[in-house]
């Protein structure tokens, strides 16, 4: 399943894509607050450092590299260049 939900945000769609938009989506609105609620509330997400939450709650790690340190390590510097002036 996907973690789309169906909101306001169609409203300045076409009517055709709006109803089709509708039909794909299909989740409601209030169903959009568990990922979020789980991880500000569940004490099982103190110990998930280095992995996401993804829809509905679910448990995932990241791809491969995500976990390169040398990758990370450039981009921190890339970062560091991008706001030394600001």
């Amino acid at each position: 399943t996907s973690g789309s939900i169906v909101s306001d945000m169609q409203r300045h769609l076409n009517p055709i894509l709006t109803w089709i938009a509708r039909k794909i989506l299909g989740y409601p609105l209030s169903m959009g607050i568990i990922t979020p609620l789980y991880a500000a509330t569940a004490s099982e997400t103190l110990e998930m450092n280095g992995e996401y939450i993804t829809c509905w709650a679910r448990r995932s790690a990241p791809r491969g590299q995500a976990n390169n340190e040398q990758l990370a390590a450039q981009l921190w510097e890339w970062c560091e260049e991008q706001v030394k002036d600001v």
